[in-house]
């Protein structure tokens, strides 16, 4: 799942795009740009699997 949003500030609107784990509705990933483009998008998604690559090496048993 996914959302973008904007968010209102003093110097303007900031864009902010999640990305939802389906099954927790936990955000595991997320960006924010000063446009709303496709890069903004390509961001979050970076950003969720960075996390869950981070994740799948720091998780196992010890």
């Amino acid at each position: 799942m996914a959302d973008i949003t904007y968010v209102p500030t003093a110097a303007g609107f900031l864009f902010l795009a999640v990305v939802l784990d389906a099954w927790s509705r936990r955000i595991v990933g997320w960006a924010m740009a000063n446009d709303l483009r496709t890069q903004l998008v390509l961001d979050a998604l970076d950003a969720a699997l960075q996390a869950a690559q981070d994740g799948a090496s720091t998780t196992g048993s010890s």
